[in-house]
């Protein structure tokens, strides 16, 4: 029972200092790309980003099983970052949205 409340912990901090390692670059990439004048616009995509995303997420879901559902996401977003980063200088705009979102 220890051992699960440990990696149940260990799981939660990695998300949170994923989520800041993350976003703190993100904004920065944003603000240089849209400026501070278009977050508003970008923060307020968010909702409608998160109920695609969890929609999507749901459906694979039913379709693939819990493993393979948790790969495929975990894979998708390494691909996205990797992709947003060497991107960066040519479509950066869109890529820099989507980071933020």
């Amino acid at each position: 029972m220890a051992g699960a409340v440990f990696l149940a912990g260990l799981s939660a901090m990695f998300l949170f200092c994923g989520y800041e390692f993350i976003r703190s670059p993100a904004e920065s990439i944003f603000m240089d790309q849209f400026g501070a004048e278009y977050k508003p616009y970008a923060i307020a995509c968010v909702p409608f980003m998160m109920a695609a995303m969890i929609y999507g997420y749901g459906r694979m879901l039913s379709a693939v099983g819990a493993k393979k559902a948790m790969v495929v996401s975990m894979l998708g977003s390494a691909a996205f970052f990797v992709l947003a980063w060497a991107m960066l200088g040519s479509a950066g705009r869109w890529f820099a949205f989507f980071l933020l979102v």
